[in-house]
């Protein structure tokens, strides 16, 4: 990619145990094949920090947030130099926490990560936690933040009223595509699971930046593992964004 490009992948790879060791080995493969400079993964397990491909990434230089997790959390992996990185508590009932990493890259980028509470019924605690992560980001210049934040893109949604003046990059550069991270007529392992057909655009980037911006977003993982129609590499799909700055 060009020097003041960086190409971000953001995945809730999914918990379940569902073939769990053949989808952790394609998601490191797929990740492997779009080179990204930054991944951010929410709902990872232990057994994702214990394989091979973490060793691996850290023998190239990557910087990774955590080199152990309690049950599952947000992760961050970057071949970009890290200057700082923090967890930030929120008001949650399963745990949620934002995950910050600000990258030494020319501007300076600052990317957020998040898995915002789950459940229709969240909806008022989603909006706090929205309001405390944009009260906390308010001072970065440039920031992405990323992740699967539970509520579909829908004007009418509550959970946009903190998030008024950001970017939702696949809504500016895919305006005519539903772009559904959810898609259980797709994801065949999705409608086993739940036994509902679901369509939902919930896994979002969005941007607020001065220098940054977004020029591509595509859907990662819509696709069964070779071998089965019903295995994917996650019950979600895949955010793979390009940025340039200026």
């Amino acid at each position: 990619m060009p020097a003041r490009a960086l190409r971000l992948v953001t995945w809730n790879v999914w918990f379940g145990h569902w073939a769990r060791e053949d989808r952790q080995a394609a998601l490191w493969a797929e990740l492997e094949r779009h080179r990204p400079d930054v991944v951010c993964l929410q709902e990872v397990v232990p057994e994702h920090l214990a394989g091979p491909e973490i060793e691996r990434l850290c023998e190239l230089g990557w910087w990774v947030s955590d080199d152990s997790i309690f049950e599952y959390d947000v992760v961050i992996l970057t071949r970009r130099p890290v200057l700082s990185s923090e967890r930030v508590s929120l008001p949650s009932e399963m745990g949620r926490e934002l995950l910050i990493v600000r990258l030494a890259t020319e501007p300076p980028l600052t990317v957020a990560t998040v898995h915002l509470e789950s459940t229709a019924e969240m909806t008022d605690l989603r909006v706090q936690q929205l309001e405390q992560i944009v009260a906390r980001l308010v001072t970065e210049p440039n920031v992405v933040l990323v992740g699967d934040m539970n509520f579909p893109a829908l004007a009418e949604q509550p959970e946009n009223r903190p998030l008024t003046g950001w970017i939702d990059a696949w809504a500016q550069l895919r305006p005519a595509d539903p772009g559904y991270t959810i898609d259980s007529r797709i994801n065949r392992m999705r409608w086993l699971q739940k036994r509902r057909h679901d369509q939902r655009r919930i896994d979002r980037v969005f941007v607020q930046a001065q220098r940054w911006r977004a020029t591509n977003i595509e859907l990662l993982g819509r696709g069964p593992l070779a071998g089965g129609p019903l295995t994917f590499i996650s019950d979600h799909f895949g955010l793979r964004v390009d940025l340039e700055s200026s």
